[in-house]
């Protein structure tokens, strides 16, 4: 089953390896990728990530919530540039093999980390999109019980 979407903000692509959505704009989840990250604080370059992604993502809330709002040529050359140093982060942190996984997160996100600077009012994280569906999981979880 394929799903054909406009605008999406997604913590994974794929369901046994297979993509399962088809997008026109795709921005990754920063709260699920900060959770990654943090999983693995404790590994060799896994606090020294953790610090880079944390900066990044405070940087990117402040571009957002600038007030007046940036023009879109700013945005896009500021997207270009975030896009450039998450590919050197991902280089610089792979030679700690025991990071490959949230390395490889962010490699798979490449270009889709910074796309809501582009959208007006889109959210970097897929958090408000979870909210709505939080509810229903936990009575399909509670029912599922009995």
């Amino acid at each position: 089953m394929k799903f054909s979407v406009g605008l999406l903000t997604v913590q994974a692509l794929s369901m046994a390896g297979e993509p399962i959505i088809s997008f026109r704009f795709l921005q990754r989840c920063w709260a699920h990728l900060i959770r990654d990250v943090d999983a693995f604080i404790e590994q060799p370059g896994g606090k020294e990530l953790s610090e880079a992604i944390h900066e990044k993502f405070k940087a990117l809330k402040g571009f957002l919530g600038k007030d007046p709002p940036t023009s879109m040529e700013e945005r896009k050359q500021q997207k270009k540039v975030w896009d450039r140093e998450m590919a050197e982060l991902a280089e610089q942190f792979s030679k700690f093999t025991e990071l490959k996984k949230p390395v490889t997160y962010i490699r798979n996100g490449l270009g889709n980390w910074y796309t809501c600077i582009l959208y007006p009012g889109m959210e970097p994280t897929n958090n408000l999109s979870e909210q709505v569906i939080r509810e229903h999981v936990l009575m399909r979880k509670i029912i599922g019980t009995f």
